[in-house]
């Protein structure tokens, strides 16, 4: 996720993102988690509740791309992109309980400087667990490792996943 880049920080709830209306904690369970890593459960105590990440600087004008894995344990998930002027450039709604990989292009306004987030659910008791979220800038191949990742972790290599099976909503 934007700032610390890590959706989870270490075992605790990841403080760069902000609720409204809604909780998050920590996710455990093996058969709630996707790949053995813990997930984000954002849970609303109203309609729209939602966590928020920080802002995300980019160009006038430019492209973003936004990531997730997520899927809805309860209601419908929705994955919100927004400008820094707080408009809604873009969501992705989902209701399904299996997991969901989410991309989302969205090229932001000629006088807007970034992005951010906004991970939430549609009624007033949905949960939905985030397994990631994430912004790519186009045209950028540097990328954030998370913050609890410090000189002492040497990368040996990235992998590539190529999702083979289409969801039923658009984007997923």
């Amino acid at each position: 996720g934007p700032a610390s880049a890590d959706l989870q920080d270490s075992d605790a709830v990841d403080t760069d993102w902000v609720e409204t209306n809604a909780t998050d904690t920590v996710q455990t369970t093996v058969a709630e988690v996707f790949t053995g890593a813990r997930s984000l459960v954002v849970a609303n105590s109203s309609a729209n509740g939602y966590t928020q990440s920080t802002t995300v600087r980019a160009g006038h004008g430019k492209t973003v791309y936004a990531f997730a894995i997520a899927k809805a344990d309860t209601g419908q998930g929705e994955f919100a992109i927004f400008d820094n002027s707080s408009n809604e450039e873009a969501v992705v709604n989902f209701t399904q309980e299996d997991w969901v990989f989410i991309k989302k292009q969205v090229t932001i306004g000629s006088a807007d400087e970034g992005v951010f987030l906004r991970l939430r659910g549609d009624g007033a008791s949905d949960s939905i667990d985030w397994q990631f979220a994430w912004l790519v800038k186009e045209g950028v191949r540097v990328f954030e490792l998370p913050s609890w990742a410090d000189e002492r972790y040497k990368v040996k290599s990235i992998a590539r996943a190529r999702f083979n099976e289409s969801g039923d909503e658009a984007d997923t």
